[in-house]
């Protein structure tokens, strides 16, 4: 057997320049007002559901479920918006200093539909006196940041994947009317990559709230997002992976069991587990990558000792580009 040391030309690191923070966004919470005041006949009384920020604004609010702005909000989301693109427009929209949304933004602005049901929005607002409602509400939305800190698992295993997928901007919103959900938002254009993540309200033990969860961090932080940053970042190598595509058929009826039918798609598969595995050792990651291997991914071991290489000659920084170098060539000298 041949072995091949490569040694990669010098990288560039691509260290996040921004913290990634946990915030309270107005316009989300305003969107969460809408989609409670039209939910509320179904509204469950559980001791779960009835937590004090759905409580007092439901109670607040529930004299203007006939207002324009609600009306036009319902037909809305059945006919032209779904909810997922109603909840990046308003993540992506700021409100003004006076409490209103700025109508001149151009995702507003361009569509006459959205600009005309924003200024009945702004009539909602002013009726209802939203600007008392965030002020009443104001400790306790200024407690919830608290609540995810830069240094929890959460937040810390967000940034390292961020920095190492070189991602331009991540944006952790959090909104306690919204439960046991949560939303990732792919704002990304171009050759730059781009979140929001909403994180809706997971648990309630002994009076303290948790907007995560094991599971959640398992599904969204392990599985979702590395898939998005890896199906944005790998299709520029797309001709070089085909060109491996002859280590297809050897995996090909195990990769199939998991509806995995392509090599390209298998090729992600094994970098995602193995990426996992070197970079957030733990117990999940860990019985992760034990089961698939034994289950018939071949090519496990040897993907994860390449990345394990990799970190060992770059301890200080490390970026998915330089890494693919590598990868690619020891792949293509994969022996036979």
């Amino acid at each position: 057997m041949s072995f091949f040391f490569y040694y990669p030309s010098p990288i560039q690191a691509y260290p996040l320049d921004y913290q990634i923070k946990a915030e309270v966004s107005s316009s989300v919470e305003t969107l969460q007002i809408f989609y409670l005041l039209k939910n509320q006949s179904g509204y469950s009384q559980c001791e779960f559901e009835n937590t004090i920020f759905k409580k007092l604004t439901l109670e607040w609010f529930s004299q203007y479920t006939g207002h324009k702005a609600v009306q036009d909000f319902i037909q809305s989301i059945s006919t032209k918006y779904t909810q997922q693109e109603l909840t990046r427009l308003f993540s992506d929209i700021s409100f003004t200093t006076s409490g209103l949304f700025d109508l001149s933004d151009p995702s507003i602005s361009n569509d006459q539909t959205l600009s005309t049901w924003m200024k009945d929005v702004n009539s909602f607002l002013e009726e209802s006196q939203s600007t008392l409602f965030f002020d009443t509400m104001l400790d306790y939305y200024n407690l919830l940041p608290t609540t995810l800190s830069p240094s929890s698992s959460f937040m810390t295993t967000l940034h390292r994947m961020m920095s190492f997928f070189n991602v331009a901007g991540c944006k952790v919103v959090l909104t306690p009317t919204l439960m046991h959900q949560y939303y990732l938002i792919d704002r990304s254009e171009q050759k730059q990559l781009s979140f929001t993540i909403i994180l809706g309200l997971q648990s309630i033990q002994n009076g303290y709230i948790s907007f995560t969860t094991s599971d959640l961090q398992q599904e969204l932080l392990y599985t979702l997002l590395p898939n998005q940053c890896l199906s944005f970042s790998l299709q520029s190598y797309q001709p070089n992976i085909e060109k491996l595509s002859h280590l297809w058929s050897p995996i090909q009826k195990t990769m199939q069991q998991d509806k995995i039918d392509t090599w390209s798609q298998a090729f992600q598969e094994h970098l995602r587990i193995s990426l996992l595995y070197k970079l957030f050792p733990e117990t999940f990651t860990r019985s992760l990558f034990s089961k698939k291997t034994e289950s018939g991914y071949q090519y496990l071991p040897f993907t994860a000792g390449i990345i394990e290489e990799y970190l060992l000659q770059h301890p200080d920084y490390q970026s998915f580009d330089s890494l693919m170098t590598k990868v690619l060539f020891r792949f293509s000298n994969y022996p036979a």
